[in-house]
């Protein structure tokens, strides 16, 4: 059974995949404690908010055109804090946090790599099962391209040649990219211990939305039916 991983830090797992350390994918850690994994990043659920929030909307169902769904939608605030370690240097535990910042930047800009159809590993979009058009040199290059964001963003007719479905992780884990900001970064070095241990962290603010479909209808003429669920 896999194990259940919280909305954000699938979030953060994901974006790490752009970072390299030594020339090794940044070890990335889903709990507190480093152990003996240093260096790396580790990550921790904050106190929030928590709800704040609640809509109900109507739409259709997805690809039936007679059936639609009600939906409550929950709006949380939460906080995690991410903290870089290193035995090395500090140049080492700022190079973690910085590269950190620059994978939320480049993901809430929509770069390719990011995207939630990109394989890191073959450098496919897996809509189309062949090379991410963003990332093809060879292929097709206008404005959106050249900013390293797939050039079919808003093709939605999964018939059409140029249908991509791009996908950003956000969107995908209900996690709303404009609050998703750092609160302040702290130094923590452990400088009293053998060997020292050099640990910095940021506190991050956002909103997550948890969908809920609380009700299924069918359309018979102008009557609708209720199936509460």
């Amino acid at each position: 059974m896999a194990t259940y991983m919280y909305p954000v830090k699938k979030l953060i797992v994901e974006l790490c995949k752009n970072i390299t350390l030594n020339t090794e994918p940044l070890n990335v850690l889903t709990d507190f404690s480093p152990e003996n994994e240093i260096p790396c990043l580790t990550m921790n659920e904050e106190p929030g908010l928590g709800l704040v929030d609640t809509y109900l909307t109507s739409e259709k169902k997805p690809g039936e055109t007679d059936t639609y769904q009600r939906v409550r939608i929950d709006k949380y605030r939460k906080a995690i804090s991410t903290h870089a370690w290193s035995q090395e240097s500090t140049e080492e535990r700022d190079y973690i946090i910085s590269e950190l910042e620059r994978v939320v930047r480049e993901a809430k800009e929509g770069y390719y790599s990011y995207c939630v159809n990109y394989n890191h590993i073959t450098g496919e979009c897996t809509t189309t099962k062949k090379t991410c058009d963003a990332a093809d040199k060879d292929g097709i290059v206008n404005t959106q391209t050249l900013e390293k964001r797939c050039p079919y963003p808003n093709i939605t007719d999964s018939k059409s040649p140029d249908y991509r479905n791009p996908q950003t992780w956000f969107k995908q884990l209900g996690i709303n990219t404009e609050t998703f900001t750092p609160r302040a970064d702290n130094v923590a070095d452990e400088l009293q211990i053998t060997p020292v241990v050099y640990h910095k962290y940021i506190v991050w603010d956002y909103e997550e939305y948890v969908r809920t479909v609380v009700a299924t209808g069918t359309f018979t003429g102008t009557t609708q039916t209720d199936t509460i669920l």
